[in-house]
């Protein structure tokens, strides 16, 4: 899990003001004025972590850094050692001090990065990826004899996007863009007509000639849009509805019905789980494989769409009380209210050991209220722990400090664990499986012959599942808490 934090003025009474934002934001309680603020059933316990709160006064970078491992780090009792045997630690290196001090935490995630690579981090942490103009879809090439040229079709429409405003489907076959024909060279082959189709789309509009039910239809001009990588999926195999979540992202997608035309995971989410919902469906799947994590507060808006009722999910997080600068422990337990949009319908979940984080959250919040649920594939990465992400003041740098814990309903974790599947089956089998098990459970099979299965649409989404995975130095996804910029006076 990861806080972000933006600190523009600080001294040394000023730490204590961002303390009070993460227990804003956590929905704690202020302890010095007990003034409560807590959603409506939710179960929470401060407990009092007196000594161990001794900083050094906050005059550069090391002291900032030190202060915020004492009191956030979750492990600060057995890591941290006195201040004075940090001091000149990093051989007269830039932050070399700082960087010697965290490489002496035991845990893997509570790390720093200096300034120069602070922003570029702070982005892989809070988008989808770079903003791109675009229409958004997914493009397929589907093979063909000899001496004709390949075919090119539409794989997947992206929610929210131009292209499902202009109406374009999955299985469109696209036979013209802006005035170029793609079904005359027979040397358009593979990469070949995907390159064609790249060169002609190198405008800000596009018009497409389309081929669907045996008849041509003209589309567009479609105006690309500015927008990110959307994180939610929604396509149907044998009439089934399946939703891939790739992560929960603050900033993702586009949505044309925003001020500022930006989308996030869950308002992605909605919009899956309305044409789901709309469209009467039973029972659906959901896709977390390859599901690195991400902002927490997106993962716990996705999980109350799903759940009814019930303590969903606990976590015991540490921080502090502002005015006593006294150390705490926090533990929620948050608990689902009605009213979701897919609380309805039953899922089977896909997961395996790249699904970590907030993926695990949410796989064991459905898990802990809707017992039902299925999960097919491999066990979990096993990340049970989360972070806060905070922008350093004196330096600019940027401190990843492992403060918080989850836990079943019961308290028990699954971090260094993960969470077993309830049918064992390799990744790139468990969409197979899983659709299988429902049309079985149906009964759409003749007697009790396997029913028929379109493989090649499994396959094209396990394309997808590949071509998706995101190169990371270990930062993208994780479980995360986001707090807002402030300054302190």
């Amino acid at each position: 899990m990861r806080y972000t934090v933006n600190m523009n003025s600080i001294k040394n009474s000023l730490l204590w003001g961002l303390l009070a934002f993460t227990l804003a934001l956590v929905s704690c309680p202020n302890p010095a004025n007990q003034q409560w603020s807590v959603p409506e059933g939710d179960e929470i316990e401060v407990i009092y972590k007196p000594g161990g709160n001794t900083v050094p006064p906050l005059v550069n970078e090391l002291s900032y850094n030190y202060a915020l491992l004492r009191y956030f780090y979750f492990y600060a009792d057995e890591d941290l050692n006195p201040y004075s045997s940090y001091t000149g630690g990093g051989s007269g290196t830039p932050y070399g001090d700082v960087l010697a001090m965290y490489d002496g935490m035991q845990d893997p995630f509570t790390r720093y990065w200096t300034p120069y690579a602070a922003s570029a981090i702070l982005s892989q942490l809070i988008t989808s990826g770079d903003e791109q103009k675009l229409i958004g879809m997914h493009l397929q090439v589907k093979e063909t004899e000899a001496g004709q040229p390949d075919e090119l079709y539409v794989l997947r429409v992206w929610l929210g996007s131009p292209a499902e405003a202009a109406g374009l489907l999955k299985d469109d076959r696209i036979i013209e863009i802006n005035n170029v024909d793609l079904t005359a060279d027979p040397a358009l082959k593979g990469n070949a007509l995907l390159e064609k189709y790249q060169e002609a789309a190198n405008s800000d509009t596009v018009s497409l000639k389309i081929h669907r039910s045996d008849t041509d239809i003209s589309v567009g001009p479609i105006t690309k849009q500015v927008m990110r990588l959307p994180t939610v999926f929604l396509d149907y195999i044998d009439d089934i509805p399946v939703i891939q979540i790739t992560e929960f992202s603050e900033d993702s997608g586009y949505d044309e019905t925003a001020a500022n035309k930006k989308s996030n995971t869950i308002k992605e989410l909605k919009a899956a789980l309305t044409q789901v919902k709309n469209g009467n469906y039973p029972v659906g799947i959901i896709d977390l494989r390859g599901n690195p994590g991400g902002s927490v507060n997106q993962c716990y808006a996705g999980i109350e769409e799903l759940v009814a009722e019930g303590i969903y999910i606990r976590s015991e997080e540490h921080s502090i009380e502002e005015k006593s600068q006294t150390p705490l422990i926090i533990k929620t337990g948050k608990r689902a209210k009605p009213g979701g949009l897919g609380e309805t319908i039953r899922w089977v979940f896909l997961a395996d050991t790249n699904s970590a984080s907030a993926a695990e959250i949410l796989l064991c919040a459905v898990k802990n209220c809707r017992p039902e649920t299925l999960i097919f594939g491999t066990k979990t990465y096993g990340k049970g722990i989360g972070q806060y992400y905070i922008q350093t003041y004196f330096a600019g740098g940027l401190a990843g400090i492992t403060a918080m814990q989850f836990f079943d309903k019961d308290w028990n974790t699954y971090d260094g664990t993960g969470i077993y599947p309830d049918v064992t089956v390799d990744s790139d089998g468990a969409l197979d499986k899983a659709i299988a098990s429902i049309k079985q459970s149906q009964g759409r099979s003749i007697h009790g012959a396997a029913p028929p299965i379109d493989r090649a649409a499994i396959h094209a989404l396990n394309t997808q599942l590949t071509a998706r995975q995101v190169p990371s130095d270990g930062i993208r996804g994780g479980a995360w808490k986001r707090l807002p910029t402030t300054t302190v006076r």
